[in-house]
């Protein structure tokens, strides 16, 4: 009894673990491939900043704001939420029309109508303005994600930025940013809020007539101001290439923190020495002071090593995690792939025997036969490779293994094979749904002494598939079973990870098997 106690509680401890998971995962599908939650932060900062520019600071406030900005903007908000489903329901033309109604005339509406009048008021000269502000953010958001989608997926040539790595990225900031200040300073000179007797102050100021007037001395600012960023580039790639992965990983945080203190010491001076040689250094009023040893210096250099370092192992983590995450999906290719060639000379090994029977009794359906078999062979082949196929192919796939077993039974089964599939373009891995199909002949309606019988039950929608197969089962066949539902539930492990749920249950006379795939 004590034993049944603590099976009972593994039990309602390993569901609360799948259901737990279950609920991350949806999380996870959430934030991955849908962007609401992205206007939904929108609405929330605004509503908290809203809340707080005028006293007292109350949970009414904030509350009243978000309420109001979701009603008013919940047309553009369930679009948004169901911008994948519309896609691929609506046409191109009727899709426009729609997303029209929802971010353009539903913004005019709420501009012209329901502020100034329903809402009249109620909110504030203020609180207007914002209203009218989040509408255009929502809507310029909306065209930024969309021509971002089609740039990613367009266009070829945008590839190249995500080969920039992160030094070409940082140095290509730091010669912009020193080009954009050497603009600034000689567009700031001769104007005396700026260019004073003692320094010159960098003025948000442009003027291009004056830069190319004194195109020269611009250049000579540009270089000097990479110098001056250059040097402080030098304490960062010293302790992200040296002082973090060698000392800091390999010898503890005391010997990384001497070896901090050694290359400031040793290196400031000399670079401080530099600096402060410079025309432009003396031209900004001592920015760098003459004294190389000052320990301004010293602590300019400490906080770039410091201020740097949770950034640069936050940096090497990602790497890392993203190359696991790459040897997994390697593993899981090369598991998927086994699994295939697992699948497939099973098929063929028990498709030939079938074909080897008739043609040693001469039958009429031997060539119907090998054409039946033909047409299977080319599916596994050129279709079975793929990552996906279509359903109407996988259930034609299916319908010619059925045809092919009928012709070489001489068993009376009773078929029945039900299909509701609401999207024709749903796509699949390909040979899935067959191994269901094949255990119920091979372990239910192939060994029946009796008539034996095969119901499936095919259902697709935009967001989930249900293939059920149900078919006559006699006892003494339980326990016989091959590789295929094994390597079914393999299957569904790697590519729809907590996505499917597989039943199988049987009683003295029927054996039932339903699977149950989400696609979002």
């Amino acid at each position: 009894m004590p034993q049944d106690d603590r099976s009972g509680s593994y039990n309602v401890k390993y569901k609360s673990e799948m259901k737990i998971k279950a609920i991350l995962k949806k999380a996870e599908r959430f934030f991955l491939n849908n962007e609401a939650w992205l206007f939904g932060v929108a609405i929330f900062c605004v509503s908290l900043i809203l809340t707080t520019t005028n006293l007292p600071y109350t949970w009414y406030e904030y509350l009243r704001h978000l309420g109001l900005f979701f009603v008013l903007f919940s047309p553009m908000l369930v679009f948004i939420y169901h911008k994948k489903l519309l896609t691929r329901y609506f046409s191109h033309g009727k899709y426009l029309i729609l997303w029209s109604a929802c971010f353009i005339v539903n913004q005019a509406i709420v501009a012209l109508v329901i502020l100034p009048g329903w809402l009249k008021g109620i909110i504030d000269p203020f609180e207007y303005d914002a209203f009218i502000t989040m509408g255009l953010v929502f809507l310029s958001l909306e065209v930024a994600l969309e021509i971002n989608a089609f740039l990613m997926k367009k266009l070829p040539g945008v590839q190249w930025i995500k080969k920039i790595g992160l030094e070409k990225a940082i140095l290509s900031v730091i010669l912009l940013v020193s080009v954009t200040l050497a603009l600034m300073a000689v567009s700031s000179l001769g104007i005396p809020e700026y260019d004073m007797e003692d320094r010159l102050l960098v003025g948000t100021v442009l003027d291009m007539a004056k830069i190319a007037e004194n195109f020269a001395t611009f250049l000579s600012f540009s270089l000097q101001f990479i110098i001056f960023y250059l040097a402080g580039y030098f304490f960062y790639y010293v302790n992200h290439y040296f002082l973090i992965p060698q000392l800091l990983k390999q010898k503890g945080i005391l010997i990384y923190a001497i070896g901090i203190t050694g290359t400031v010491v040793v290196f400031y001076p000399v670079l401080g020495q530099l600096l402060t040689l410079l025309p432009l250094n003396k031209r900004l009023g001592g920015t760098f002071t003459e004294v190389p040893f000052d320990s301004d210096n010293a602590l300019g250099a400490f906080a770039i090593m410091v201020f740097t370092l949770p950034i640069i192992l936050a940096i090497q983590w990602f790497k890392q995690n993203n190359a696991i995450t790459s040897l997994e999906k390697e593993k899981i290719q090369t598991e998927l792939d086994l699994l295939k060639q697992q699948i497939n000379p099973h098929f063929f090994f028990n498709t030939l025997n079938n074909l080897y029977s008739l043609s040693l009794t001469k039958s009429d359906k031997t060539p119907e036969m090998i054409m039946r078999l033909s047409e299977l062979m080319r599916y596994v082949i050129y279709k079975g490779k793929e990552e996906q196929v279509n359903i109407i192919q996988e259930v034609r796939y299916i319908e010619d293994y059925i045809h092919l077993q009928h012709l070489r039974l001489h068993k009376k089964v009773t078929l029945k094979f039900e299909k509701v599939i609401e999207d024709d373009n749903l796509m699949l891995p390909p040979l899935l749904l067959i191994i269901l199909v094949e255990n119920a002949y091979k372990h239910g309606v192939e060994p029946a002494e009796a008539e034996s019988f095969l119901n499936i039950h095919l259902r697709s929608t935009g967001k989930s598939l249900t293939f059920i197969c149900e078919n006559s089962f006699e006892p003494q066949q339980q326990g016989k079973r091959g590789i295929g539902l094994n390597n079914l539930k393999r299957r569904l492990e790697l590519l729809f990870p907590g996505k499917h749920q597989l039943h199988i249950e049987h009683d003295q006379k029927k054996y039932n098997a339903a699977l149950k795939i989400f696609f979002e």
